[in-house]
Formats: structure tokens, C-alpha cells, sequence
């Protein structure tokens, strides 16, 4: 391999694991979901952009049957696209879903490097993300982990808290299987069982109990396997299995017994070991299993369409909790039947066949002899990520979520990535540390501009709170000039309303309207500035627009309906 080719490849994979270490920065402002599809599509666009460095420097050598159930995959899921009512939408979850296209062969990189290194800093890496899920949230003026700082629910940077908690999950599994599987000197053992118990702690933290079962499937799934090549065992292997097994039983003894002091008031759900609040968490659930089931009973070979589950739920919801007249659910709360009602039975089949080749390469590859021992290490750790992810994906939809799928797919490639042909040369340290350097300044200078316009949004929406409106706009109209301005103008559009400003109510929403075109909630802010100012047949075309993409929106429908008949007087 020339060695410009392999600059590129390491320059490439420096930037992978940069970008998946900001993933929370770049996220930061947790409830702006209106530009979340844009803000996908930015991230795996490019992601695309270095998985075409990965194939210009030669390293891309995935086993043939796991490129071939990617383009099933790929394809299966495409075809759902058709149809979708908020394209937008549908196509940020086929984005997520297909992130392995190119994360899969972008963890081939680590096949150029000491594989032994390699995993030590893709663990640094992952315990520096779940880091950075609390810090942002800290300055965000939430409170994931009820220190009682400030006030806030228990949510990461995205707005929910499963995020962090499958983070923890990936991290405590590759920590605790390599401190199982390699022995090490004192150093990086010693690193590996913080980052463990920390991760534990995590998980603990998040009130996440999906998360924590899958944790403990994830290292049994370790354990279980490597017990099978037990004749090769040292005498400290044999002594760190029990111990990361005694850790995670007096975790979960932990976690399900102990009645701790009273958290901050704060925070807004109750801890796990209430059986009420889990009950009713647990029911829930249920509710929503057998209303999506009867979704797919309606729609059984094609599903619903990627990204339509939203709008066809209110339908089969009448009884979730959740399910209200202005808030639309949006998960099936369980990946694989939310894969089913979306895309069908023949997607479900293409999703299905994805996991079980690679879950089977990844075994054998953990058994095979001839496997270099990094790789077979770096095998089984990744099969005990994907037993883990899997698991807490009954309860939840950790593929939908940025960061799990980057990590989970980059080392799943890098385990099943086939040797290189001829030893690499390394590049010199310098040229290695310069870039990351550069890349690293890059993301901490986007993620304080994006902190900075989610603080001054979270200001006017506390000044807003206290009547003080003059503040508040000038709070809004400040942030707005930054990137991530979305929640901040559509709070701007409202507060002018408020101060009878119309014509800079309208301003301010036509500036969202222009980031997001297709977002119901500012159609319909929109349209309500432009009723008030009496312009009815503008109005009601956004009110249209609005119902078009979310027929639910009761308010709209009730608004429209009057401008239809006053307009056909």
C-alpha cells in the first residue's frame, strides 16, 4: 500500500472516531428535533465521504456474505421509503438503519494499527462519550445524573435517556470482556475496571433497566463463549471471570434492593426500585406491543412505510397514555416490531438475516484458530456489544439513536475486517497527533457555538416562563443567529405574537420555515401569526401543510375548518 493511501486511511479513521466521540456536542440541543433530519443526514453524509477514503486506501475486506445481507438490507429497506408521509423523516431512519453500509467497512481501519491499542482507545473513546452525554446535559440545565445541580429529568442530550444508557451498555461490554479475555499489565487493567464500574454506574444512574439486562446478557454471552476455548485460559482470566461476573450480580443486587435517600425533587420519574412507576413503565409497553401488533396485522408484507409509524399509530393508540390530541408516539418501544410495522414482513426478514450473519461471523471469528488473538478477542467483545444491544432493543430502539449504531458497526467491522495482505508501515507519531488535534479544535469549537445558542434558548425559555417577554426575545432573537437556531426562532415567532409584533412573528417563522420546510409544528405557528394579521388564505394553506404532514394536530384541524367557512361566505 502506497503511503499516501495509507494517510488517507488513518487520516479517515481519525475523523470516525472524533466524529463519534462529538456525537453528543453535535446533538446538544436535546429538543430540537425539527432539524434532527438534516443534522443526520449531515453526519452520515460524512460518513459516506470517509467510508470512500476507506476504499481508496484498500482496506475495505469484509467476508462476502455480510456484504451481501448489507445490499438485501440496504435494498429491503429503501423500497420502504416509497410512499413515506414525511419524507424527511423516513429518510433520517433509513440513514440509521443503513449506517452499517458504511461504518462496517470503516472499522476496518483498525486492522492497520495494533489491534491491542486500537481497542484501548476505541474504550477511552467510548467512556469520553458517555462523559460528554452528562457534561452537555450539565450545561444544558438538565440533570441526568441528579447531582441536583440544576433541575432537569434524568434524559441524555437527545431528550431521552435510552442514549446514554446503551452508551454505558457498549463501553461496560468491551471494557469488562477485554479485561476478561487479555491479560494486561497493571495500567490499562486498572483502566479497563474503572471504565467498567463507571459504565455500571452509568447504567445505574439512567434508571435504564433495559440497559442493564442487556449489559448482563452481553458478558454472559462473553463469558459463555470464551469458556468454550477454556483450555487456553490463564490463571488470570480464570480469576477476572468471577469478579466481572460478582460485579455485575451485586450491581443488579444494587439496583433492585437497595432503597437509597430520596434524589433531588427534581427529578421527574421515581428510581426503578419502585415497582409502581415500573409496572406502569412495563404496561405501557404492552399496551404499545399489541396496538403495534395490530398495526402489522393491517399492513403485514410492506409495513406502514419508513417513518410512517407516527402518523398511522393514532389509529390503533386510543388506549396508550401517551398517545394524546397534541403529541403523536413515534416508537414501537421494541426495534424489531417497530421494523415490522414499518417496512413489513420481507423487512423484518432482510433485518433478521443482517444480525444473524454477522452475530455468525463474529462467532466464528472469536473461535477460529487461525485468527490472530487481537482479532479473536476484538471478535467476541463485538458479539457480546450486539447480544447486549440487541436485548435492550426489545425495550427500546437503540438502533435509532445516533451513537450506538457508530460504535457498534465500527467495531463490528473492524473484528470481521480480513488481515492485511503485506504489513503497513506506521506513520510517524507527529503527523497522527497534528490531525487530531486540528479535528479535535474543529468539533470543541462547533459544540460551544451549538452549547452557547442552547443556553440562550434555554434562558428565554425560563424568562418566557416568568412573564418577562422583552427578555425572552431578546434571549431568542440572540441565539437565532447561531446554527442550531431552530427551537430558538420558532420560541422567537411566539413571543413577538405575543407582543402583538405580527410582522416579526412572521419574519421569525418564515426563517424556521426556510431551515425546515416539511415541520408541521411551525407550519401550524405560522399559520396562527398569519390568521391573527388577517391574511386567511395564506393561513389556511398552512394550516394544509400542517394536517398534510400530522393529521392529528386538533387545534389546526378546528382553525382551518373556520377559515374554510368564513372564506366561503
Amino acid at each position: 500500500m502506497s503511503r499516501v493511501h495509507l494517510l488517507i486511511s488513518r487520516l479517515a479513521f481519525a475523523v470516525i472516531l472524533l466524529l463519534v466521540a462529538a456525537v453528543p456536542l453535535v446533538f446538544c440541543h436535546a429538543f430540537d428535533n425539527a432539524f434532527r433530519e438534516t443534522k443526520f443526514i449531515t453526519i452520515w453524509t460524512l460518513s459516506a465521504v470517509l467510508g470512500l477514503a476507506f476504499a481508496a486506501s484498500g482496506t475495505l475486506r469484509l467476508p462476502k456474505m455480510v456484504l451481501l445481507a448489507l445490499g438485501i438490507h440496504a435494498a429491503l429497506m429503501t423500497q420502504s421509503l416509497i410512499g413515506a408521509v414525511h419524507p424527511g423523516r423516513g429518510l433520517s431512519y433509513l440513514m440509521e438503519q443503513l449506517s452499517m453500509l458504511v461504518l462496517l467497512p470503516a472499522g476496518a481501519s483498525f486492522v492497520s494499527s495494533p489491534r491491542r491499542r486500537g481497542l484501548l482507545l476505541a474504550t477511552l473513546l467510548l467512556a469520553a462519550d458517555a462523559v460528554l452525554l452528562i457534561g452537555v446535559a450539565q450545561l444544558e440545565g438538565r440533570d441526568p445524573v441528579g447531582t441536583g445541580l440544576v433541575s432537569g429529568l434524568p434524559v441524555s442530550t437527545l431528550g431521552f435517556k435510552n442514549l446514554a444508557a446503551q452508551v454505558y451498555l457498549l463501553a461496560g461490554v468491551l471494557a469488562a470482556s477485554q479485561l476478561i479475555l487479555t491479560p494486561r499489565s497493571y495500567w490499562p487493567a486498572a483502566f479497563l475496571a474503572t471504565t467498567f464500574f463507571l459504565m455500571l454506574l452509568g447504567v445505574w444512574l439512567m434508571r435504564s433497566r433495559s440497559a442493564f439486562l442487556g449489559l448482563v446478557v452481553g458478558l454472559a454471552t462473553v463469558v459463555i463463549v470464551a469458556r468454550w476455548r477454556r483450555g487456553r485460559a490463564s490463571t488470570m482470566r480464570r480469576l477476572l471471570m468471577p469478579t466481572a461476573t460478582g460485579l455485575v450480580i451485586a450491581g443488579a443486587v444494587t439496583l433492585v434492593s437497595v432503597r437509597a435517600q430520596e434524589g433531588p425533587r427534581s427529578f421527574a420519574r421515581p428510581p426503578p426500585w419502585q415497582t409502581v412507576e415500573a409496572t406502569a413503565t412495563l404496561n405501557t409497553r404492552l399496551i404499545r406491543w399489541h396496538n403495534s401488533l395490530r398495526m402489522v396485522l393491517d399492513h403485514p408484507v410492506r409495513g406502514v412505510g419508513l417513518g410512517n409509524f407516527r402518523v398511522h399509530y393514532p389509529r390503533y393508540g386510543v388506549d396508550d397514555p401517551e398517545q394524546t390530541g397534541s403529541r403523536n408516539v413515534h416508537e414501537a418501544h421494541n426495534e424489531f416490531l417497530q421494523v415490522l410495522a414499518e417496512t413489513g414482513a420481507v423487512g423484518l426478514a432482510g433485518f433478521l438475516a443482517l444480525l444473524i450473519v454477522v452475530a455468525r461471523a463474529l462467532h466464528g471469528a472469536a473461535l477460529r484458530a487461525e485468527t490472530e488473538p487481537e482479532q479473536r478477542d476484538l471478535s467476541l467483545s463485538c458479539l457480546g456489544m450486539l447480544a447486549g444491544i440487541l436485548t435492550q432493543t426489545v425495550f427500546s430502539f437503540a438502533l435509532r439513536n445516533p451513537t450506538p449504531p457508530v460504535w457498534l458497526w465500527t467495531c463490528c467491522g473492524a473484528a470481521l475486517s480480513a488481515p492485511a495482505v503485506s504489513r503497513m508501515t506506521r506513520l510517524r507519531s507527529g503527523v497522527r497527533l497534528v490531525a487530531c488535534v486540528l479535528l479535535a479544535a474543529l468539533f470543541a469549537a462547533y459544540a460551544s457555538v451549538s452549547a452557547k445558542a442552547s443556553q440562550m434558548t434555554a434562558a428565554g425559555a425560563a424568562a418566557l416562563g416568568q412573564g418577562r417577554l422583552e427578555d425572552a426575545r431578546a434571549l431568542f432573537e440572540r441565539a437565532s443567529l447561531h446554527p442550531n437556531a431552530d427551537r430558538a426562532l420558532l420560541n422567537l415567532c411566539y413571543v413577538e405574537g405575543r407582543l402583538g409584533r405580527r410582522a416579526a412573528a412572521v419574519s421569525a417563522c418564515r426563517r424556521a420555515l426556510a431551515r425546515q420546510p416539511n415541520n408541521h409544528i411551525i407550519h401550524d405557528q405560522l399559520a396562527r401569526q398569519l390568521q391573527s394579521a388577517g391574511l386567511y388564505q395564506e393561513a389556511l394553506f398552512h394550516y394544509e401543510r400542517a394536517l398534510t404532514t400530522d393529521p392529528e394536530l386538533t387545534r389546526a384541524r378546528i382553525e382551518r375548518d373556520k377559515l374554510l367557512k368564513l372564506l366561503s361566505k
